[in-house]
């Protein structure tokens, strides 16, 4: 059995949305680029959201999250055990989507280090570009 991803809409409103995503590992098996948000899912399709607040957990790992498109983007890290990053109170601004050519709007991650029964959360905080 290869590891998971479970990914919940706590809200999923017009404008605003909030997502938990929780990652349970197998023997030796490291999420690759692995969609966590659709856009598809989101209320209203847009084709990009916004990143207000990320909060994580993670056992024993760490991860890396994308933006998908022809060359994928680099969205932000996390890294191992918890962390809680506000990009409004650290610059001011959201976190937003700047991949280039082919973008699909959706969300990517990418794990290192993670191992059979580890386990992590994370929540997504965001809204509608």
């Amino acid at each position: 059995m290869a590891s998971s991803v479970a990914t919940t809409y706590l809200l999923n409103g017009s404008r605003d949305f909030v997502i938990k995503i929780d990652i349970t590992g197998d023997t030796d098996s490291e999420l690759s680029k692995t969609k966590i948000i659709d856009v598809a899912d989101l209320t209203g399709l847009p084709s990009k959201f916004k990143i207000r607040n990320i909060a994580w957990q993670f056992s024993e790992f760490s991860a890396t999250l994308y933006w998908d498109a022809t060359t994928d983007v680099q969205a932000f890290s996390l890294n191992q055990y918890e962390g809680d990053t506000d990009f409004y109170k650290s610059c001011g601004v959201p976190l937003v989507n700047n991949a280039g050519t082919g973008v699909t709007g959706n969300l990517l991650i990418s794990t290192n280090g993670l191992g059979a029964n580890d386990t992590g959360s994370i929540i997504i905080r965001g809204y509608h570009a």
